[in-house]
């Protein structure tokens, strides 16, 4: 009987071109998953081909331009979104908690179960934007636009209005 430690397995022309190519291939798709997590652009061009794809287009700093974007349980805790523009975007699920949407545009907005935690929404244009069951626990909404906003069971505690008081009304 052989001692299969002693005699190596030889390993035939056809067998090393596959573990070779598999390996080329595994390379190449470990680069590229690199890249991709690096180039934003690139990453917003692919959500934008490939709608429900899970890839969320980014969004950010300010000034960013977010018309009608995709942004559905998008993680934006602590985002600097000051003057941007997420009018028709759908925010629904956003984790929104401590972002800085001073002068933003929400105009049509989905924000439908939005965590709105201690968001700063001064001056944001909120039109017709959809608040539905939003969290907006200590959000600062000094002088926003609320017009024809929907507020249908959001959570109003220590969140200072659009005229400067203090609503406490859905605190639970």
């Amino acid at each position: 009987m052989s001692n299969p430690i002693s005699h190596p397995t030889r390993l035939n022309k056809r067998t090393k071109t596959v573990l070779i190519v598999g390996g080329a291939v595994i390379v190449i798709v470990v680069l590229a998953a690199i890249l991709f997590a690096l180039d934003p652009p690139l990453q917003a061009r692919l959500a934008r081909l490939l709608p429900g794809s899970g890839i969320v287009e980014p969004c950010g700093g300010p000034k960013a331009d977010c018309v009608g974007g995709d942004l559905v349980a998008a993680d934006m805790v602590n985002a600097d979104l000051v003057e941007a523009d997420l009018s028709d975007a759908n925010l629904a699920g956003a984790n929104l908690t401590n972002a800085n949407l001073t002068n933003a545009n929400l105009t049509g907005a989905n924000l439908t179960g939005a965590n709105l935690t201690k968001a700063n929404l001064t001056n944001a244009n909120l039109t017709r934007a959809n608040l539905t069951n939003a969290n907006l626990t200590g959000a600062n909404l000094t002088n926003a636009n609320l017009a024809d906003a929907v507020l249908v069971d959001a959570t109003l505690c220590d969140t200072t209005m659009p005229n400067g008081t203090r609503d406490d009304s859905r605190c639970s």
